[in-house]
C-alpha cells in the first residue's frame, strides 16, 4: 500500500461564496510520474521514471519467461498535479486568514489505454470499456495554494488487472497510457487540467524473483539482499524498479 510522506497538509477552511472568478493565468496539469522509494514511501518532490515498466508475466502464462504464481498487480502510478487556480481565488485565500480555496476535490481519473501510436485498445467486450474511469487511493494536497499553482499528490490504478489479462500481444512492446484528471475546488469551481500521456513498457518475468530458484537455493541471502534493497510490498511488486517475489518457482 502506498504511503504518504509525513508533513502534507489540507488546506483552507470554508470561507464563503465567490464572485465571478478570472481565468487561470496557467494551464493546469500533471506535472509528473513520482517515485517510490525503498520504505514505499512516495515523495511529491521525486520524479519517477520517464517511462514505467510493468511485468504480466504472473497473467500470461503462454509468453516465454511468464510463471502461473506470479505477480498479478494492477499497474499503479503516483502523479503529482499542478493545479492553477483563477487569481479571484487566490485573492480571497488571501484576504481571509485562515481560509482558502479547500482542497482539490479529485472528482475522479478518466484513463484510455492505447498502442504505440496512439491509437486506442478495443477490448471486444462492454465489461473492459476503453476509456475507463481509474480507481484512485490517494489524495494529498502538498503545500499551500498560490500564483505558481497548487501541488497536489493522487495514485491510481492506470492498468487494472482485468485489462493488463488483455495485453499478452503487447509483451516487450508499450501501451500508452493517457490521463485525463477531473477536479473541481470548494464552490464547485472547476479546474480543467490537460491530458497527460505516459509510456508503459510490458514484459513477463523482468521484475520477478523466484523464492526457491533464487533465494533457497543461495545459502545465506536473504529476501532484503535479493531485493537489493528495493521497495517490497506484495501489493506494488512487479512494477517499475519494484519486485514481485513468486512464491510458486
Amino acid at each position: 500500500m502506498l504511503r504518504a510522506a509525513a508533513g502534507w497538509m489540507v488546506a483552507g477552511m470554508a470561507c464563503g461564496a465567490l464572485g465571478c472568478a478570472a481565468e487561470p493565468t496557467a494551464p493546469s496539469v500533471v506535472e509528473s510520474v513520482l517515485a517510490i522509494d525503498a520504505n514505499c514511501i512516495v515523495h511529491a518532490e521525486d520524479n519517477g521514471p520517464a517511462v514505467g515498466l510493468y511485468d504480466v508475466g504472473g497473467m500470461h502464462t503462454d509468453v516465454e519467461g511468464a510463471t502461473a504464481s506470479g505477480c498479478g498487480n494492477p499497474y499503479m502510478v503516483a502523479l503529482r498535479l499542478n493545479a492553477h487556480l483563477a487569481p479571484a481565488i487566490l485573492d480571497e485565500y488571501a484576504t481571509r486568514e485562515g481560509c482558502g480555496p479547500g482542497p482539490l476535490q479529485v472528482q475522479g481519473v478518466r484513463v484510455e489505454l492505447r498502442d504505440a501510436t496512439g491509437s486506442p485498445l478495443d477490448f471486444g467486450s462492454t465489461d473492459l470499456p476503453n476509456p475507463f474511469e481509474a480507481v484512485t487511493t490517494h489524495n494529498h494536497a502538498v503545500g499551500a495554494p498560490s500564483r505558481e499553482g497548487y501541488l497536489w499528490l493522487v495514485a491510481l490504478e492506470a492498468i487494472p488487472t482485468a485489462y493488463a489479462r488483455q495485453l499478452g500481444a503487447f509483451v516487450d512492446d508499450e501501451v500508452q497510457v493517457r490521463l485525463e484528471v477531473e477536479a473541481t475546488i470548494r464552490y464547485g469551481e472547476p479546474v480543467p487540467f490537460e491530458p497527460f500521456d505516459y509510456p508503459v513498457e510490458l514484459c513477463a518475468g523482468c521484475l520477478t524473483v523466484c523464492m526457491e530458484a533464487d533465494l533457497h537455493t543461495q545459502p545465506g541471502t536473504s529476501l532484503d539482499t535479493a531485493l537489493g534493497g528495493q521497495c517490497y510490498a506484495p501489493s506494488l511488486g512487479g512494477m517499475d524498479d519494484r519486485l514481485c517475489v513468486d512464491q510458486g518457482c
